[in-house]
């Protein structure tokens, strides 16, 4: 395996590592009850919905930039960065997500945009809920996916 591969796939596995650690943060949130009267937790829950995407997005810029070697720009690169990881680039790699994950993902990716673009005490709880709930098995999905892009990266490398 080439060092440019090693180091995208040990920036991969630390960033699967926050997203554990953010999970936690989200379960125990979660287990104090829903936010919809409280504005503290739903800035914070809208804070780890957030930081969730961001993780998310630094592996997919990784595999972009050091496999890919083709980073989206301009206006709408987060979206097109999204779905670039579900393409399979033939002399290169594998999807590194389903096309279902990469359209779950894109709710995550248009509340992050909505976070960073209002005010606080404008965020509403019925926007995020099902973001929330569903955070745990998206997380899994992610893990699950990226693990085996990995494993089949790996394999690519050694045999070639």
């Amino acid at each position: 395996m080439t060092g440019t591969l090693s180091v995208a796939v040990a920036r991969i596995k630390k960033e699967l590592v926050n997203l554990e650690e953010l999970e936690k943060e989200l379960v125990a949130m979660i287990e104090r009850g829903p936010a919809e009267d409280d504005f503290e937790r739903k800035r914070a829950f809208a804070s780890l919905l957030h930081d969730f995407y961001t993780c998310t997005e630094k592996i997919f810029q990784t595999v972009a930039k050091n496999i890919d070697q083709y980073v989206p720009e301009g206006e709408n690169w987060h979206k097109a960065l999204l779905e670039q990881m579900a393409l399979s680039l033939d002399d290169k790699r594998p999807p590194v997500i389903s096309e279902k994950l990469m359209h779950v993902l894109t709710g995550y990716l248009v509340f992050r945009y909505r976070v960073r673009n209002i005010y606080g005490f404008q965020l509403e709880w019925e926007r995020m809920e099902h973001l929330i709930r569903g955070l745990p098995g998206t997380v899994h999905n992610i893990k699950t996916e990226i693990n085996l892009f990995i494993k089949i990266i790996e394999e690519i490398a050694l045999s070639g």
